[in-house]
């Protein structure tokens, strides 16, 4: 399953037929799901291999202030979910993790200055 994260406001600028895929790192290693009660997969905990500085980070910059994002400095890593609708259950911790080491299915496609971050999950 693919997951295209477009910062708010490009959503209408940026298609994933319009991107190029760019050799940008997230800075990560690998990725655990993060669940809602229902069992589905709603976002992704992203670990960090060493500290980022998120809001000079080229593409982490254009979502700092995205409520689908919580970055986790102390704790290495990045708290994505994929939709807005989820934002609030991620804010409340009421996202539970699935632990799976997923690596290597995220990427990060340009458009122009603009960036989108994908993930394609296994489950």
């Amino acid at each position: 399953m693919k997951h295209i994260l477009f910062p708010k406001g490009a959503r209408n600028s940026i298609t994933e037929k319009q991107g190029e895929s760019v050799g940008i790192s997230l800075g990560g290693y690998f990725y655990d799901y993060l669940r809602r009660a229902d069992g589905e997969i709603v976002g992704v905990t992203y670990w960090l291999m060493e500290p980022v500085n998120f809001e000079n980070h080229p593409v982490y910059a254009h979502f700092h202030d995205d409520d689908r994002f919580v970055f986790d400095v102390a704790g290495g890593c990045v708290n994505i979910v994929f939709d807005e609708s989820n934002a609030e259950l991620l804010k409340k911790g009421q996202l539970t993790t699935d632990v799976v080491q997923e690596f290597g299915g995220e990427s990060v496609l340009r458009c122009g200055e603009q960036f989108a971050i994908v993930f394609s999950l296994v489950d």
